[in-house]
């Protein structure tokens, strides 16, 4: 129970949700409540990508959550990776 008031606390508080998917993350409960709960609340939401996308392929539960919007492939150049995470995020 404490876990989900910090994780509301959390969106609650935020400006923008951003969400660093690997396979481990879509697997959690919590993240996905956590997710869930971001778009229940209208937070702006970006998607991170740090497998490998040959490898592993973002789950459609995440893909109706993030809808269209283009995940940052963050194993890419790192340094224009970071730049256009800060760019979405002002």
């Amino acid at each position: 129970m404490i876990v989900l008031c910090s994780l509301s606390k959390g969106i609650e508080n935020a400006a923008v949700v951003c969400c660093f998917l690997i396979p481990q993350y879509e697997q959690s409960s919590i993240c996905r409540l956590e997710l869930r709960y971001a778009q229940k609340r209208r937070k702006p939401i970006i998607a991170c990508l740090l497998g490998d996308p040959q490898v592993w392929k973002i789950s459609e539960w995440v893909k109706t959550i993030i809808g269209s919007a283009e995940c940052i492939h963050m194993q890419d150049d790192a340094e224009s990776n970071a730049d256009e995470l800060v760019d979405r995020i002002e």
